[in-house]
């Protein structure tokens, strides 16, 4: 894993609290991870397609994405990290 790549995220399945960075998690039988490093990396080459001018058909990511959607959701994955 890169400077650059999120890390895992983490949830536990009996636990009430949502995705959490792994830093945050707590150890148990219930514990489920989320390598986070395939997601983060598709996100920053759409994006670099999408700013070289490739449509979003072409890059496959249906009609409604975009550029600024991508980014949005490179923040809130960001965030859920903190």
């Amino acid at each position: 894993m890169s400077k650059e790549d999120a890390p895992p995220l983490a949830v536990d399945l009996a636990g009430t609290q949502p995705l959490q960075s792994i830093q945050h998690a707590r150890n148990a039988d219930s514990m489920r991870y989320l390598a986070m490093v395939p997601l983060s990396k598709l996100i920053r080459v759409k994006t670099i397609l999408l700013q070289q001018g490739q449509s979003p058909q072409q890059v496959e990511i249906g009609q409604r994405a975009c550029e600024q959607g991508l980014h949005r959701a490179a923040a809130q994955i960001a965030w859920l990290l903190v």
